[in-house]
């Protein structure tokens, strides 16, 4: 970092990235009136359902259709999010879903809750593609020394609509009826369309480097290709992912072949593997017989043509992940998922809280849920900026910050199980969601200043893919442990309470015994500054990527 030490948030420097780049500002804008039609949805859905149906695995289902979708289209979403423009994706996977939350509208009756479970999935899938495509984006148009800023104004985007948006929700709900929200919700996912459609041909296209860099020389042209020291550093370690700079935007389409002779102390092998290339400036990414995938060429139907090809890609991900240099990379894409293993329970039981007569102090049902999940959003956005305070944008710092981030996930837990009132619950979980805010917002921004950005949508998803499961099993749990095993809302988050427990115990031992041995042996896991890359050979590159241990 500039001036010999790291920067501290602050913010002026918030304000400073929001007017000076416009296109972040754009997505942000975008982010925000996205997350504002989601809860109207949510608390529209979570009080539908629990009036048409008392069964509190419906309530899990609902959890279910929601993030399943991410996990069944994690193979595909990744690759389109390293291989398509990410601008076009995020248009598209914004106004689609209008038209099929309007249906939702249309569901009164508790024999229709079926549909409502299949339209939730169709509009879940489509936003399985729009989230690894923009986070991808975000690196390439906000530099290295802002990331960490506009990751936590990510954040802020979903935590200030959680306050407000579940206020707003809970209102429309109780006076207007679920159809009015979903219906304002449609229009959110119109307005986030326009965002996005602003943005369309002024960020960088697959293989193009980002926005930031491009007037620096870190990338030379030659017979318009690109090349850059870092994915040389990547490749002479791990030759089996291949990645293919490609032609600029106005060359002809055409196929070329390549021979690839790589010689490896750890992996040698040989490849000679045609390349595609096209006009639209897509990147095309060689996989070697050691994957047994196929790059893709052409339209969105090769992409779509079959999960065999598009797992062989992402094992590309999940083979620089696991690579024992990037362990620490591996163990970086488990914190949401632990994290979700804490908190997603929460949602079903918010619920169940809400019903309680003696926690409607503050008005009906809808409404109670309402503040409480407007509790959820202040947490989340007081838990990034008071973080943010006292942790410094580096991988030890912000790693110890999330293991005392679980620490407060567990109080939290803990105040929940003796609540009383509204109040006891609306504080518990605003501490609850100040911790999983934290470590959701962190996780992000380690992940994308360690892992190349060419590789970055295949490891999110692979990430978004854990998480999704370990939503899904902890979505499910309150409803098999109150219909099944019958019981008590308070028991129930006592378990909880016990697994938080459990998640802070190993995530302090992985902190005490990899990260923070690995700070003391070799100084400080300091991120590159992007500028220093271009002075750097390969063997030096290899030798400072922070995860890289004896």
């Amino acid at each position: 970092m500039e001036e010999g030490e790291r920067q501290r948030s602050d913010m002026a420097a918030y304000l400073k990235l929001f007017t000076g780049n416009s296109i972040f500002r754009l997505m942000l804008l975008g982010e925000v009136v996205n997350n504002l039609g989601s809860w109207l949805n949510y608390i529209a859905t979570l009080t539908l359902v629990e009036r048409l149906d008392k069964s509190k695995l419906h309530l899990s289902f609902v959890l279910l259709v929601r993030f399943l979708p991410y996990f069944f289209w994690a193979p595909v979403a990744g690759i389109v999010a390293d291989r398509r423009r990410r601008d076009w994706t995020m248009v598209i996977t914004c106004a689609a879903p209008a038209l099929v939350v309007s249906c939702l509208a249309l569901i009164h009756r508790a024999q229709d809750l079926w549909v409502l479970y299949v339209l939730l999935f169709i509009q879940f899938s489509l936003g399985a593609f729009y989230d690894p495509a923009r986070r991808a984006l975000m690196p390439q148009v906000v530099p290295p020394e802002q990331l960490h800023l506009a990751t936590t104004m990510d954040s802020w985007s979903w935590s200030l609509m959680s306050a407000f948006g579940a206020s707003i929700g809970g209102f429309v709900a109780s006076r207007l009826g679920s159809s009015a929200a979903y219906l304002l919700d449609a229009l959110s996912y119109v307005l986030a369309a326009l965002f996005a459609l602003a943005i369309v041909g002024r960020v960088p296209g697959p293989g193009e480097p980002p926005l930031w860099r491009q007037s620096q020389k870190l990338f030379h042209k030659s017979s318009d290709t690109l090349e850059s020291p870092a994915a040389e550093a990547l490749h002479s370690k791990l030759p089996f992912i291949e990645l293919l700079p490609v032609k600029s935007r106005m060359s002809d389409a055409m196929v070329t072949q390549v021979n690839l002779a790589v010689a490896d102390e750890d992996s040698p092998h040989d490849s000679s593997i045609p390349a595609a290339e096209s006009s639209a400036g897509q990147v095309a990414a060689l996989q070697t017989e050691r994957t047994g995938a196929v790059a893709a060429v052409g339209g969105w139907g090769v992409v779509l043509e079959g999960f065999r090809e598009e797992l062989g890609a992402m094992r590309e991900g999940w083979a620089y992940m696991t690579f024992p240099g990037n362990r620490g990379i591996a163990a970086l894409a488990l914190l949401k998922g632990t994290s979700a293993c804490v908190w997603m329970a929460a949602d079903v039981l918010n619920v169940l809280y809400a019903a309680m007569p003696r926690m409607q102090t503050l008005g009906n049902e809808q409404l109670t849920l309402g503040f409480i999940f407007a509790g959820v959003g202040v947490g989340c956005f007081c838990g990034p900026i008071m973080f943010n305070w006292i942790t410094t944008p580096e991988v030890v710092p912000m790693l110890r910050t999330c293991v005392w981030a679980f620490a407060l996930m567990c109080t939290a837990w803990l105040g929940l199980i003796v609540a009383t009132n509204i109040w006891v619950v609306i504080i518990s979980t605003a501490v609850r969601s100040l911790g999983s805010a934290t470590v959701y917002v962190y996780s992000t921004l380690m992940l994308q200043v360690q892992v190349p950005n060419a590789l970055q949508g295949r490891v999110f998803a692979i990430e978004m893919a854990f998480s999704t499961v370990a939503q899904i099993a902890a979505g499910i749990f309150p409803g098999i442990a109150m219909d099944d095993l019958h019981l008590s809302v308070q028991s129930t988050a006592a378990c909880v309470t016990v697994n938080a427990a459990v998640m802070f115990v190993f995530w302090l031992l992985v902190y005490m015994c990899y990260f923070k041995r690995g700070a003391d042996k070799k100084g400080s896991y300091e991120l590159l500054d992007q500028q220093e890359l271009g002075g750097l050979s390969a063997n030096e590159l290899l030798e400072k990527r922070p995860f890289q241990q004896d």
